[in-house]
């Protein structure tokens, strides 16, 4: 046993046990992270990530760009016709083996020390699942997926989500997964019932992720109304006259909803201090305003 000085005030200094291991804080940044963006239909998902230009999206939903504030890379893109087309213009029926081919790429750049995005989005996890029915049936030597074992079949498949992201992850990426909310009565007393959203995701694959993922964040979008005063030029007797009328104007309004309620079950931080809202409508930074208050949480 080794023996040390002691001290008759204060906090002695943390020996630690450099040949083992590390004894400072470690701390990486919003990009580094294993997450999880989850909304309903249209609440601005996709939006929230095209705009960070160290993003690489996979673009498995198949649809052109939502931000007019382009900086990530994406891929596949989408042609003129809606087909999805590779680097160089050449269309391409994506499957899942051309999404492995990208994580080997991405790897072998991380591996040279080549420059390189900070984090991979996977854009969505439905069509990610799809593909994979496929890819595993044919892995087991089926037809379907269907004729496949289920039980096999369905671990097999969460096991390739789950190995794929722990692979870009080992090779220094950060990795964030997008997925979509239903939503569902829910009893909760006699005659009473509270509406609750829920990950669309299969049940073994949603319990995989709940173990891994470092944070959850939902996007909330709402259609609000606001009046505004706008001038507006007539003639009368010959004259122009300008007069300010009130407009209403509608917008949709694009949250972070850390601070919602309806969202307590789902949401999941790595922070000291809790999340507060944070409001990305029409944001040509909408990541780095994420990241600024993460890091604020986080100090």
């Amino acid at each position: 046993m080794s023996t040390y000085q002691t001290m008759a005030a204060g906090a002695p200094p943390s020996k630690g046990f450099p040949s083992l291991g590390f004894n400072t804080p470690a701390k990486y940044s919003l990009k580094s992270m294993w997450g999880m963006v989850v909304g309903e239909q249209n609440s601005g998902k996709s939006y929230l990530f095209q705009g960070c230009s160290d993003a690489f999206i996979l673009n498995l939903d198949l649809t052109a760009t939502v931000s007019p504030h382009l900086r990530a890379t994406v891929w596949p893109g989408i042609g003129s016709d809606g087909r999805p087309i590779d680097v160089g213009g050449k269309p391409i029926t994506l499957t899942w083996d051309l999404i492995e081919a990208k994580v080997k790429q991405l790897c072998e750049m991380a591996d040279k020390g080549m420059d390189r995005p900070a984090f991979v989005v996977i854009d969505t996890l439905a069509p990610a699942i799809r593909m994979l029915k496929g890819h595993v049936a044919k892995q087991m030597g089926k037809e379907l997926f269907e004729q496949a074992h289920g039980p096999a079949a369905w671990e097999k498949l969460y096991e390739t989500v789950i190995d794929t992201c722990h692979r870009l992850r080992q090779h220094g990426y950060g990795v964030w997964l997008i997925a979509h909310l239903g939503r569902e009565w829910v009893d909760i007393a006699e005659g009473s019932k509270v509406e609750e959203h829920y990950l669309s995701l299969p049940p073994g694959l949603k319990e995989r992720l709940s173990k891994a993922v470092e944070i959850i964040a939902p996007m909330r979008c709402e259609m609000v109304e606001s009046t505004v005063m706008e001038p507006r030029t007539i003639t009368v007797g010959g004259k122009q006259i300008t007069q300010n009328n009130a407009v209403v104007k509608r917008e949709n309004k694009r949250v972070l909803a850390f601070a919602d309620s309806r969202y307590v079950r789902l949401v999941r931080t790595r922070t000291l201090k809790p999340l507060p809202d944070i409001d990305i409508t029409n944001a040509p930074d909408a990541w780095q305003q994420f990241e600024q208050a993460f890091d604020q949480a986080t100090a």
